[in-house]
């Protein structure tokens, strides 16, 4: 089985790229709730983020929402799809299992 999770420096250098984007939009004055913080979670963004950059595509149902099921591990409600060519793998942001 290939370890697909992002390290934690692919993590953070995903939070770093966030938070600067987030830094951007505050001075260049735009509405709270048009930033990006409004609708940003600090430790799934940058985890989704960090997938994406390894080339992982997160699964989406039909209506264009990730599909999102519960960890076996952790409990939590964070364990994502994600596919690259034809290789579909599932883990957690919460635990990164």
């Amino acid at each position: 089985m290939i370890n697909a999770s992002p390290t934690p420096e692919d993590i953070e250098v995903a939070r770093q790229q966030l938070s600067e984007r987030i830094a951007q939009e505050k001075d260049a004055g735009i509405p709270a709730f048009d930033r990006t913080d409004a609708v940003t979670d600090m430790k799934r963004t940058p985890f989704l983020m960090a997938m994406r950059t390894n080339g992982y595509t997160a699964k989406l149902n039909r209506s264009g929402c990730q599909v999102l099921e519960s960890c076996p591990l952790c409990r939590g409600s964070n364990r994502h799809t994600f596919t690259k060519g034809d290789q579909e793998i599932h883990l957690c942001s919460d635990c990164g299992k």
